[in-house]
């Protein structure tokens, strides 16, 4: 008889094989998740469940706890204009980011702007004191949208 853990592990597995038939297909040009929104939700679904499956409550729930802080740092990054002044091109330090902005050095370089790269992946250390864009695997820029 089975028990959880070789329940838990065949489910996996079909998530793993529908993961690389998904895959395959995107190699191959079949569709593009550009344009095909329904394969990519269904992606999105394969993942979420992947997540799902493998994480413990106490994951889940610190999986939620920087989500509220960050959509409120990247809210006061959205009315700072602060998405605004990071060049598309090259770098911008913490303290000209600042400046520009009218903020002290230390709410740009320290609490929310960690918050808002780890939620949306948005922008990428480039140097200890300098950030910049980083866009997806397309080129588009990856600015949260308020």
């Amino acid at each position: 008889m089975a028990g959880p853990e070789s329940e838990v592990a065949s489910y996996l597995e079909g998530l793993a094989a529908e993961l690389g038939e998904t895959a395959r297909q995107l190699r191959q040009g079949d569709f593009s998740l550009d344009k095909d929104a329904k394969k990519r939700n269904q992606l999105i679904e394969t993942a979420n469940n992947l997540l799902t499956t493998v994480q413990q409550p106490i994951d889940q729930l610190m999986g939620y706890a920087y989500i509220f802080p960050a959509l409120a740092a990247a809210r006061l990054f959205v009315d700072w204009k602060v998405f605004e002044h990071v060049p598309a091109q090259g770098s911008i330090s913490y303290s000209a980011l600042a400046e520009k902005v009218g903020a002290d050095v230390s709410l740009i370089s320290k609490g929310p702007t960690r918050l808002v790269t780890v939620s949306w992946g948005s922008f990428q250390r480039a140097i200890a004191d300098t950030w910049r864009r980083q866009p997806d695997l397309h080129g588009r820029s990856c600015l949260p949208a308020f």
